[in-house]
């Protein structure tokens, strides 16, 4: 399955490399740290799950919680995207969010 790529919020497109968050569901777990031992990631058999816990992340970073106080990342232009399925493998540089390079995992 292709990774499902959604721009929650360009950013600054006139930088040329402008800061991005990504909030990705991996692939594999390695459970426990340190095993060596990788199982699948349940939240990717959970896709209304995963948008859910997407929203939650970007309204607590991006000041939109009611009656939330910190709002420093709200007021600056983050380009923010998510990535939900894929091989684990894959990278992109046809696709990418907002006129992004990014490769999944890091390297």
């Amino acid at each position: 399955m292709p990774p499902i790529i959604t721009v929650l919020q360009p950013g600054d497109t006139t930088k040329v490399q402008p800061y991005t968050i990504a909030i990705i569901a991996n692939p594999a777990l390695e459970t426990p740290i340190g095993s060596g031992v990788f199982v699948p990631d349940p939240i990717l058999g959970d896709l209304p799950g995963f948008r859910a816990a997407v929203k939650y992340t970007f309204d607590v970073l991006f000041g939109r919680l009611p009656r939330q106080a910190e709002n420093l990342l709200a007021r600056m232009a983050l380009g923010t995207f998510n990535v939900f399925g894929g091989s684990g493998a894959w990278s992109s540089t046809e696709r990418r969010p907002a006129n992004r390079v990014f490769t999944y995992p890091a390297r």
